[in-house]
């Protein structure tokens, strides 16, 4: 591109920039949270020092030496790399890189898909699929197995036209089958465009060989085939959807749970308004089977967990993207194909929303477009976090969150200046991995690997955190050396701390409270 250009870009490569630049501006300004992020750290911390994978629990007191089967470990790897080369701040630019990836991919599946369409709701369709799964970007391997997804939907839209590529969707299997448990989808994605293949009368024989390899490649994997007993486990433990919020079915009283319903509330009335032009013209009204499949199982994902609105957006619209391509122009009697054509035409897009050439150029640019484009990456260079304050533990004003940093730090001075590691602390369990990243010389009672603790741990949890008659009796029996509330979500327990004459505030913040043993 040319330096007018560049000073001169159209509507259409405006719209392009948009449809990536809007979601990167959102990774830099939302925090991260420290919840899962922390123990990852330590985790790949621990991998990278001692060139091997955790096999049992050594970071709590609760269930020292319980085995851990963990399967995330090549996300810990790359994270800890990343915070070991560029601290913090490091950590929440990988952040907007992969959210730029996964969308940029997002934004190649819908210009393969539909390339008639205008660049405009190219981008919204990529901005609407980024506002639905912005709740489930937080940085952790999850977000890693986000990028490979879309990976795989470019790969599949891409197949008819380079179906060599699909070979490199084994590859991506192998790969996710170390960073996150969720790669079972990609099995899923290929069964469903084995599916379309068959029924469009097309290569099923190499996407069928595809996925079989693809299986065999998620058994590479340091634990074998016991990666898939981890998913079965997990998937299955009761303990996660009753304390885990987004492991719960999505409801209608939260932020997350409204995106999800509300888009799936309008991807079935424009279904219904496609319906009802295809009839118009004579056509069948209804989708083919594979599009209809992709969207009923990733809308039963989402709405039995809310860790299924990370696919969810995604998955919908791939297939709307070639769902609009086959969308009638008013005059068309003919019958729409299960397996859309590898190349269409402008003319396959609905009407009013084409733009046969909008990257042509005998389109003109506008000055204006790039005063827009500027703004925004003036924007994203402010938003970095190189800019801001850092605080205790080398962390930028605003970037974390579930990290208290003031708590940690008093922890951490106790354990230096008495020279006595091995601190026992009852913390909130949304702070017990922070706290093992930032004092991992001591031990927490329970932290964010919700699977690994047996009822009778979250029994104590529980009987502690609401201060009922056994609570001191359980820091007693495990020798607690701390004990740390939340401001505005402990108040029972703190009550029972103050009246119970053997416990004392020996620190306290905006955050919350450190509790000790008095006379100690």
């Amino acid at each position: 591109m040319t330096a007018a250009r560049l000073l001169r870009p159209t509507l259409a490569e405006l719209w392009t920039f948009l449809a990536v630049a809007l979601p990167v501006l959102g990774a830099l300004l939302a925090p991260m949270a420290a919840v899962d992020l922390a123990y990852q750290l330590r985790a790949g911390a621990q991998i990278l020092d001692t060139r091997a994978i955790p096999s049992v629990d050594a970071w709590t007191f609760t269930i020292a030496g319980t085995p851990w089967t963990d399967q995330q470990w090549g996300a810990q790897v790359l994270l800890g790399l990343v915070y070991r080369a560029a601290g913090w701040s490091g950590l929440m630019i990988l952040r907007a890189g992969l959210v730029a990836l996964a969308f940029g991919l997002l934004l190649l599946v819908v210009r393969r898909r539909s390339p008639g369409l205008a660049a405009r709701w190219q981008a919204l369709l990529v901005l609407g699929a980024f506002l639905v799964a912005s709740p489930a970007l937080a940085l952790r391997p999850q977000l890693f197995a986000i990028v490979l997804f879309a990976a795989t939907l470019f790969l599949l839209a891409d197949r008819r036209a380079h179906p060599r590529r699909l070979w490199l969707i084994p590859i991506l299997a192998l790969a996710w089958a170390n960073l996150h448990g969720s790669f079972p989808l990609v099995l899923l994605l290929l069964g469903l465009a084995v599916f379309a293949d068959v029924l469009d009368r097309g290569e099923w024989r190499i996407s069928l060989t595809i996925t079989v390899v693809s299986a065999l490649a998620t058994l590479v994997n340091p634990f074998g085939l016991d990666v898939w007993g981890y998913v079965v486990r997990l998937a299955t433990n009761p303990t996660i959807g009753s304390r885990v919020s987004e492991w719960r079915p999505p409801g209608l009283t939260d932020v997350p749970g409204l995106l999800f319903w509300g888009s799936v509330v309008l991807v079935i009335v424009a279904l219904g308004w496609r319906a009802r032009r295809r009839l118009a013209c004579g056509m069948k009204p209804l989708p083919g089977w594979p599009a209809l499949l992709t969207l009923l199982a990733f809308a039963a994902l989402g709405a039995v967990t809310g860790r299924g609105l990370a696919w969810w957006p995604l998955a919908a619209v791939f297939v709307w993207a070639g769902l609009l391509r086959d969308a009638p122009t008013g005059s068309s009697n003919a019958t729409a194909s299960p397996s859309p054509s590898p190349a269409p035409s402008a003319a396959d897009a609905p009407t009013g929303i084409t733009n046969s050439n909008e990257f042509s150029r005998g389109v003109r640019g506008s000055p204006l477009n790039a005063l827009v484009a500027g703004l925004l990456m003036v924007a994203g260079v402010a938003l970095l976090p190189f800019w801001r304050p850092v605080g205790a533990f080398f962390v930028p004003l605003g970037v974390l969150t579930y990290a208290p940093l003031g708590i940690a730090g008093y922890v951490g001075d106790v354990t230096v200046r008495l020279a006595s590691p091995g601190l026992r602390v009852w913390a909130p369990q949304h702070w017990g991995s922070w706290l093992e990243l930032a004092s991992p010389s001591d031990a927490v009672a329970v932290d964010s690997r919700i699977e690994l603790y047996p009822a009778s741990v979250w029994a104590d949890y529980d009987t502690v955190e609401s201060g009922s008659a056994d609570w001191q009796s359980t820091l007693d029996r495990d020798s607690v050396t701390f004990v740390i509330t939340e401001v505005g979500s402990d108040g029972k327990l703190e009550a029972a701390l103050t009246a119970s004459g053997t416990w004392g505030r020996v620190y306290t913040d905006a955050d919350g409270s450190i509790w000790g043993r008095l006379g100690r």
